[in-house]
């Protein structure tokens, strides 16, 4: 097996970058769509209004992206900031259905998503802290 350069980035961060990027750009994506959609949405009535799930969307989006960047570029905030934004995102997301879905299929698969929002959380932190990690990240005592 092949080692990587004592200083160049681990698997463990490229993951976690490639991760909190491509999360960024899910978010782009429902930005556009609720952009597409606010009108009917609007007519609807829906329970959150379509107005601040587009705005959410899109600072998710900044937010998660700016967060791969800062990865990218060895920022040492990265490192504590990604894990609370995926902790305060899944609070996010969780929530919304919980709150507003009345329905009791919407609500079925909490579980699931709590697991998988669990298993994300605990990864991006193990990613960011092991010694490897703040090697790549400058702080060489570990």
């Amino acid at each position: 097996m092949v080692k990587a350069p004592k200083h160049g980035r681990p698997l463990s961060v490229t993951l976690t970058a490639w991760g909190v990027f491509l999360l960024g750009l899910v978010n782009g994506w429902r930005a556009a769509s609720l952009g597409r959609q606010l009108s009917l949405q609007l007519e609807l009535a829906v329970a959150v209004d379509p107005r601040l799930r587009l705005v959410l969307a899109g600072l998710w989006a900044i937010l998660f992206v700016a967060a791969a960047v800062a990865l990218w570029q060895r920022q040492p905030v990265a490192r504590r900031a990604v894990p609370l934004f995926l902790l305060i995102y899944a609070v996010y997301q969780f929530g919304l259905p919980v709150l507003f879905a009345r329905a009791a299929e919407a609500q079925r698969n909490w579980p699931v998503v709590a697991l998988q929002y669990v298993l994300a959380i605990l990864f991006a932190t193990w990613a960011l802290n092991r010694a490897a990690a703040k090697r790549y990240f400058g702080k060489e005592t570990i």
